[in-house]
């Protein structure tokens, strides 16, 4: 069989979940790839192609030998590509819990990029490792180099709005915001992130204020009817019908304000017809996972909202910063925010008590 028809088939295996099938097929084709050497450009491009594959599919399932040992044989069959590989390999180390092996390497790897890159990098590791002190280090350091690019300078500010967010230092991560849209100029992508912190604080009123300037008058309308039932005497699910006047087709970047606006006034469909395409698309975002997971809930369909809220979760544990926390034993638990969510979603009990393990922290915690 040629080498193509071994990558096809892998990734037919892969989307149809037979994970053993695939990886024998991407391994046959990195055997022969690892065999020839990589003296021609074609072959070292795809051997490093395959490679990238195959580590992230190992690494999603959480098979991290195998990956960190791909990721050392690639490196020493392409030196030119050998750093990448080795931040890869200690990045995974530290997923794997060997943390003090996966820094050392990552400081050494470090030393060969310029200073807004290793800053980066390594802000962005003790950020995963909630080592927030660290973190904010060496993305100060970022944000204030004059010779790091205006998009480095951003990333590093938006990060430490993330840190003081969730440390609720309010003024301090509304500064950092600041600073990264003054850099990416992307303020109404990132408004709602703003909004939604300061109402995770109580800050009503200063959330409110920021309100007016979303461009999205369905963003607008969701914030504005999160704000008032945040005061209600008596929230009701009736205070979301205006959902039902909005015209799907209208969407830009407000699909899932409009999915998680359809839950809470419990209208499941609506929800699932603006997340479900966008996922089967292969768009597979945390939050527009975890909406559908919660439709999918509502139609009492339990089968599929466990699917989404897996692959949600495995999202929320891989991003920067991490977006879950320690549950019982070694899993692991969506982060405050999104358990809140899960709260205020209405749910039948009989099947609230199906997907608790998904949100509810019970001990053992590690």
């Amino acid at each position: 069989m040629p080498l193509i028809e071994h990558l096809n088939q892998a990734t037919l295996l892969a989307s149809s979940g037979d994970l053993g099938g695939a990886v024998q097929h991407y391994e046959h084709v990195l055997t022969e790839l690892f065999a020839r050497g990589a003296a021609r450009p074609a072959d070292a491009m795809m051997l490093a192609d395959v490679g990238r594959d195959l580590t992230e599919l190992l690494h999603w399932h959480r098979r991290y030998d195998e990956a960190i040992d791909l990721m050392v044989q690639l490196a020493a069959a392409l030196p030119d590509q050998a750093t990448e590989f080795g931040i890869k390999a200690a990045n995974l180390q530290i997923e794997n819990g060997d943390v003090d092996e996966g820094l050392a390497a990552l400081t050494d790897h470090a030393q060969s990029l310029d200073d807004a890159a290793a800053g980066l990098l390594m802000g962005t590791a003790h950020l995963w490792l909630n080592q927030t002190d660290d973190a904010l280090l060496h993305l100060r350091s970022v944000y204030a180099a004059p010779a790091a690019s205006p998009d480095d300078r951003a990333t590093a500010a938006q990060l430490m709005f993330q840190i003081q967010a969730a440390r609720q230092d309010i003024p301090a991560a509304v500064v950092a915001w600041t600073q990264a849209r003054a850099l990416d100029g992307l303020e109404q992508e990132n408004l709602p992130e703003l909004i939604g912190m300061l109402i995770y604080w109580y800050q009503y009123a200063q959330a409110e204020a920021y309100v007016p300037q979303l461009a999205s008058e369905l963003q607008r309308s969701y914030f504005r009817t999160i704000l008032a039932s945040k005061t209600a005497a008596l929230p009701s699910r009736h205070d979301w019908a205006w959902i039902h006047d909005h015209d799907p087709a209208t969407l830009t970047n407000d699909h899932d304000d409009y999915a998680e606006a359809a839950l809470r006034g419990l209208a499941p469909d609506l929800a699932l017809a603006v997340v479900m395409p966008r996922i089967e698309a292969g768009e597979m975002a945390r939050r527009s996972l975890v909406l559908a997971g919660l439709a999918f809930a509502q139609q009492r369909d339990i089968g599929r909202a466990k699917w989404a809220l897996d692959q949600g979760l495995r999202l929320a544990d891989l991003e920067r910063p991490r977006r879950t926390r320690p549950g019982a034993g070694t899993a692991r638990i969506f982060d405050a925010p999104t358990r809140m969510l899960y709260g205020d979603i209405p749910l039948d009990n009989d099947i609230r008590a199906l997907l608790d393990n998904y949100f509810m922290p019970k001990p053992p915690l590690h």
